[in-house]
């Protein structure tokens, strides 16, 4: 399904590394200055992983995943 939220949509979600593979739109992750965010979308851009995020007090983010500091967070480990 396609969402303008998700611009990867479909099959080009396969692009996406390994490491983030199982991050999806409204996975829960947490960022040191940020805090919990829910990402919206998710894609490759050359040799970077991009994902907008949204945290509450700070809005929406671009963040590139390599270098970011985001981490997936766990059920029960907020």
């Amino acid at each position: 399904m396609f969402s303008p939220d998700d611009p990867v949509g479909g099959a080009l979600r396969e692009l996406v590394p390994p490491a983030f593979a199982d991050w999806r739109p409204g996975t829960l992750v947490r960022h040191e200055r940020y805090g919990v965010g829910t990402v919206r979308w998710i894609r490759r851009d050359g040799e970077k992983t991009r994902a907008s995020i949204h945290f509450a007090g700070y809005g929406q983010k671009t963040l590139i995943l390599e270098v970011s500091g985001v981490r997936k967070l766990e059920r029960g480990s907020l």
